[in-house]
């Protein structure tokens, strides 16, 4: 479950989500703040998955994957990202990201992130923002 546990968007960033209308079926939802996933495993694959709509109250939050996030960006807003990678610092790894929408000329680029994850993470919570801020 740890494993799978990083592969799902945390808690407020669910919820915050669930406030811009995501919707799509997901393989997990918080109760509360706790992740609850759905499936049968068996060596790690996946052999029943998805909750279904009656599965889900309104105090229920579904828990996209970080895929599903950026995929919804890009399908409902036009709003594409890329993380990129600057290992040319002898000892240290320096991540980026940068979202574009061609359409509105939205550019945002920040850099520094210690790790790719950080990099996502911050860029997700930057995907939010401009939608809040619409």
């Amino acid at each position: 479950m740890k494993n799978l546990q990083k592969d799902f968007l945390p808690f407020e960033l669910s919820l915050k989500m669930k406030q811009l209308g995501f919707d799509k079926p997901c393989l997990a939802k918080y109760i509360t703040s706790d992740l609850v996933v759905k499936g049968c495993y068996k060596d790690s694959h996946i052999l029943h998955a998805l909750f279904e709509e009656n599965e889900i109250c309104e105090a229920h939050i579904l828990v996209p994957t970080f895929s599903q996030t950026f995929r919804w960006f890009r399908e409902k807003y036009g709003l594409y990202h890329s993380i990129g990678l600057d290992n040319s610092l002898e000892n240290d790894v320096n991540c980026d990201y940068q979202i574009i929408n061609h359409n509105q000329s939205i550019s945002e680029l920040e850099t520094d992130f210690k790790s790719y994850e950080e990099a996502e993470l911050e860029c997700l919570k930057k995907l939010i923002q401009i939608i809040e801020n619409k």
